[in-house]
Formats: C-alpha cells, sequence, structure tokens
C-alpha cells in the first residue's frame, strides 16, 4: 500500500505523536552499531543500494528506508549464510532491503522489471525470497519504520519561520544524512530537529536562536543530544552543498544572498555560514571558497509544490569501492563468520575423536537408511 514518506502523519493528536516518540527507538539501529565491525559491511551494502536504486523516476526515499532495514537487521542479527562469501551475502542482504522498501513505496513495484533493470546474477535471484523472510523476521517485520519524515512537520509548526523553509531541503538533509553511519544513533526525532534548525541556522539567522529555544520547549528533545546532531547536520551541509530553498511566497525574513569565502567582519558576527568557512585555527573551506550559495528562484520539478515536497534530489552518499582484492579479504575474514572446523582424525585430539565419531554416526544412519 502506497504511502506519503513526505507527511506521514497528517495530524498532530497528542496520542499519536506521544505513540511515535516512544516507538522510535525500535526504528533505530543497535546501540554501539556506529563503532562496531558491521560498519565495514555497510559500506558494502551501501554501494549495492545506491547502485542499484536508480531509475528513471528516481525517489530518494527508497534507498532511504533500505537503509534504514539494513541498519537495524544487521546490528542486531547475524549475517544469513546463504551464497557461501560474506560479501556476497551482504550484496544480497542489501537487494533484499532495498526490494522491500521499493514495495513499502510504490504498490507498482515489479520485481522482474528490477532484476531485468540491474541484471541481476541468477544466484541472487533465486535467494532473494529466502532472504527477505531472514530480513523481516530480523526487523520484527517492523517496515512502517517510525523515521523523521514523522516528526517533521510538527517541528516546523513549533518555530515562526517554519513556513518559510520549503520542506524539499528538509527531506534533502534528513535523507543525505543517511549516507553517514554516524547518524545512526540519533533518533529520528532528533534527526528531524536538527535538520529544520540546521536550515534555519542558513536560511534565517537572526531567527535561530529563538527556533533553538521552541524546538528545546517541546520537551522531547535533550539539548546535549541535539547540540551533537546538529555539529554532524551542519559540517554534511556545507561539506555536501546540500541545496537550501526557502518558501518565497512567504516574505518571513530579509532576502539575503551568501557568498562562501565572504570575510567581512559584521558577517561574521551575524551569519553562521561564515562561523563554518572560518572555523579558529581552520582555513577557509577550499572546496566551495569559489561557489556562490544563495536562495535559488526555483530548483524544482515542474509539478512540484510545498504540499508535493520533492523526493528526486541526486544522493550524494560517500561511497566505498569494494572492488580492491583486500577489502574483500577483511569482509570474508573469520571476524565476520568464523570458518568451518576441519578435523583430522588422525591427529589423537579430542576434538579429531568427536569429528571422526559424527562421522562414524552418520555413516552408520545411512547404512540403515540404504
Amino acid at each position: 500500500m502506497d504511502f506519503d514518506s513526505g507527511n506521514p502523519v497528517p495530524s498532530f493528536e497528542q496520542q499519536a505523536l506521544e505513540k511515535f516518540f516512544n516507538e522510535e527507538r525500535d526504528s533505530m539501529a543497535a546501540e554501539g552499531y556506529a563503532v562496531s565491525k558491521e560498519a565495514t559491511l555497510r559500506k558494502v551494502a551501501l554501494n549495492v543500494i545506491l547502485k542499484n536504486s536508480k531509475c528513471f523516476n528516481f525517489d530518494a526515499f527508497i534507498p532511504y528506508l533500505a537503509m534504514n532495514y539494513f541498519d537495524r537487521f544487521i546490528s542486531r542479527n547475524q549475517l544469513p549464510n546463504v551464497l557461501g562469501r560474506v560479501r556476497d551475502d551482504i550484496v544480497l542482504a542489501a537487494i533484499c532491503c532495498l526490494t522491500l522498501a521499493w514495495k513499502v513505496r510504490n504498490q507498482a513495484f515489479r520485481f522482474i522489471y528490477f532484476e531485468r533493470d540491474n541484471n541481476l546474477n541468477e544466484d541472487y535471484k533465486r535467494h532473494i525470497l529466502s532472504m527477505e523472510l531472514q530480513i523481516l523476521k530480523g526487523i520484527n517485520w517492523r517496515l512502517r519504520a517510525v523515521t523523521a519524515m514523522y516528526f517533521k512537520e510538527f517541528f516546523v509548526g513549533k518555530i515562526p519561520v517554519g513556513k518559510g523553509i520549503m520542506r524539499r531541503t528538509l527531506n534533502e538533509i534528513i535523507i543525505q544524512a543517511q549516507g553517514n553511519i554516524n547518524f545512526t544513533q540519533y533518533k529520528p526525532s532528533v534527526m528531524a530537529a536538527s535538520s529544520l534548525l540546521t536550515a534555519c541556522r542558513l536560511l534565517y539567522p537572526t531567527e535561530y536562536n529563538q527556533c533553538e529555544r521552541d524546538i528545546l520547549a517541546t520537551k522531547h528533545i535533550k539539548e546535549e543530544e541535539l547540540e551533537s546532531c546538529l555539529k554532524r547536520t551542519y559540517e554534511m551541509c556545507m561539506d555536501r552543498q546540500i541545496l537550501l530553498e526557502r518558501n518565497e511566497k512567504l516574505r518571513l525574513g530579509p532576502q539575503r544572498k551568501v557568498e562562501a569565502g565572504e570575510t567581512s567582519s559584521s558577517m561574521l558576527s551575524k551569519d553562521p555560514l561564515q562561523d563554518i568557512l572560518h572555523r579558529p585555527g581552520k582555513g577557509p573551506i577550499q572546496e566551495i571558497s569559489e561557489i556562490v550559495l544563495e536562495i535559488p528562484e526555483t530548483r524544482m520539478e515542474p509539478d512540484e509544490s510545498d504540499n508535493e515536497p520533492g523526493l528526486s534530489f541526486e544522493l550524494k552518499w560517500r561511497l566505498w569501492s569494494s572492488d580492491n582484492p583486500e577489502d574483500d579479504i577483511i569482509i570474508d575474514s573469520p571476524l565476520f563468520r568464523p570458518p568451518v572446523p576441519i578435523f583430522d582424525p588422525n591427529d589423537g585430539t579430542d576434538q579429531a575423536q568427536a569429528g571422526h565419531n559424527s562421522t562414524s554416526f552418520v555413516q552408520c544412519i545411512n547404512c540403515i537408511l540404504m
């Protein structure tokens, strides 16, 4: 069944909101996932999901949701041994997370077209359904994940300039952050609040302090957690050059054009953008020193409005090449899947004798059956 990912909670009744705030942790990866050994596996999955989600009518919410499934599954479950090699099983698991997300998002999804367009090999095609089932069990059948999208409109309504920020901007900040495993440690509500405040800080800097107070006044967000997430979100927006748009239909603040690298002392005291570009003890960020950051008149699809937020933007997730044979050695090492012991029946050890007895038992059973 299709659903609107841009506005999954059409009304903000207190009872419904409390339910989502109480359940959001169930839609997160396990604690410590960001620094676990599974972070290596996530890099492979990120590549696979991004590569196989590209299509004519691209919807960024699909790979976003797929990564949510993968993070929740791999952070709590042993990787199923289906194809033998860890890397092959990770690719299969990532593909299955993507197909599950596509089925949830789009009722018209057909696997036959997906496997044709992505040229899946026969091994993957034969085991898709069995791996999907194991993933579903691993995430407790919770496909309707409580993501940051559920809280976006709630926080927008809490700040005076909320309606002046295009939903496309908030969508992009939230979804681009999914490419960085460090964001998996933050609750979806914190991620939603952080995306809104980051956009506010860059688009309406004079209103930022009041907006932050208004968000914290809701009592749903802890200040320490929000500050940590804000720092990462802000740096990501600058590093990835996230498109920031105001709703030009609403005149909620002075119109302004900010050029990266501007050094006016008056701007440094008013515009937090310059605080990032000219951090104490560090030089300006060279990659964007010549880029003009402004609120464009339009960068939307022709049929897009503020009530139909765009999700067709390019994903800027940082990819990792897994074509290097040394990477395969790391992925397929005993760290992720201990090798099956091979016993020599002639070495005289207890383990060897146990293996020999097991073999003899199997042989006896076969003789009986014959």
